[in-house]
C-alpha cells in the first residue's frame, strides 16, 4: 500500500477535499444518467468501479473492469503500475513500468466459481454472508440507501455497506484489526455497467515479458524470491478460489 506523508495542515485539507469528493461521486452512483443500471436490463455484461483504501499505511487507489468473466485491475505501488488480468484459465500479474510479470494457470476451484458470480469483483456481501455475517441495520450513506452487514471474530470486525437493490454493490468496507487496534476503510465509487469494452483490453500488452507457470509450478515456486518479486498476487480468490 502506498504511504503518503503530509504536514498537518496539508493532511487536514486533503481529508476535507476527499470527504467532499467521495460524497459527491458516491451519491452519483444511483442518480447519474446511465450509471450502474440494473444488470438484468443490460445487453453488455460489463462493470467498472474505482476504490480508495485508507488506513494506517496511507492511501491506495484501485481501478476495476470486467466483461462477462474477464477481469482487469490496475493500481500503483511505489511508482510501479501493477496490472492484474484474469481471462479464462489464466491469471496474469505484471509490472507495467518494468514490462515483466507472470502468467499462472488458475486453480480449478477458482475457474468453477466464475459461473456463480454476477461480476468478478465487488462481491463482498456474498463473501461475508458465507462467513456468517448478519444484517445489522439499514441507513443512508453518501445519499445512497444501504444495507449494513457485520461479522466479528477473534481477528477483529468487518462492516459492509451495500446498495439496497439486486446488484448489492459495495459502497464501503470497514475493517477493525483487534491485534493492532487500527481501522481501515475502502470506499467504492463511480460504478458503471452495460458499456462496451474491447475484448483485447483483457489481454496483456504484447511487449510484456511474462514467465508462465502451471498452478502447481507456481505453488512450488513460492519460496523463490525472484519469482515472487515479478509481480504481486493481489486477488487470491481469482487464482485459488475461496
Amino acid at each position: 500500500m502506498i504511504r503518503i506523508i503530509l504536514r498537518p495542515p496539508q493532511r487536514l485539507r486533503l481529508r476535507g477535499l476527499q470527504r467532499v469528493a467521495l460524497g459527491l461521486t458516491l451519491s452519483a452512483l444511483i442518480s447519474a444518467p446511465g450509471s450502474a443500471k440494473e444488470a438484468d436490463e443490460q445487453t453488455v455484461q460489463s462493470w467498472y468501479a474505482q476504490t480508495v483504501a485508507r488506513g494506517p499505511a496511507g492511501l491506495n487507489v484501485n481501478y476495476f473492469w470486467s466483461l462477462d468473466k474477464k477481469f482487469r485491475a490496475e493500481t500503483v505501488v511505489s511508482g510501479h503500475k501493477v496490472v492484474t488480468i484474469v481471462s479464462g484459465d489464466t491469471y496474469y500479474a505484471y509490472d507495467a513500468v518494468l514490462m515483466s510479470g507472470i502468467a499462472i494457470r488458475r486453480a480449478a476451484k477458482a475457474i468453477a466459481a466464475d459461473s456463480s458470480k454476477l461480476r468478478p469483483f465487488g462481491n463482498e456481501v456474498e463473501v461475508l454472508l458465507s462467513q456468517g455475517a448478519e444484517k445489522i441495520r439499514e441507513e443512508v450513506l453518501f445519499n445512497i440507501p444501504s444495507e449494513v452487514y457485520q461479522i466479528s471474530n477473534d481477528a477483529g470486525r468487518r462492516v459492509l455497506w451495500v446498495t439496497q437493490d439486486s446488484r448489492r454493490l459495495p459502497i464501503r468496507v470497514e475493517i477493525y484489526d483487534r491485534r493492532t487496534g487500527s481501522t481501515s476503510y475502502k470506499e467504492y465509487f463511480d460504478w458503471q455497467t452495460g458499456f462496451p469494452i474491447a475484448e483485447e483490453f483483457f489481454d496483456p500488452e504484447p511487449a510484456v515479458n511474462l514467465k508462465h507457470f502451471t498452478f502447481d509450478e507456481y505453488i512450488k515456486s513460492s519460496a523463490d524470491r525472484e519469482v515472487m518479486n515479478l509481480a504481486p498476487i493481489l486477488y487470491e480468490d481469482l487464482l485459488l478460489g475461496r
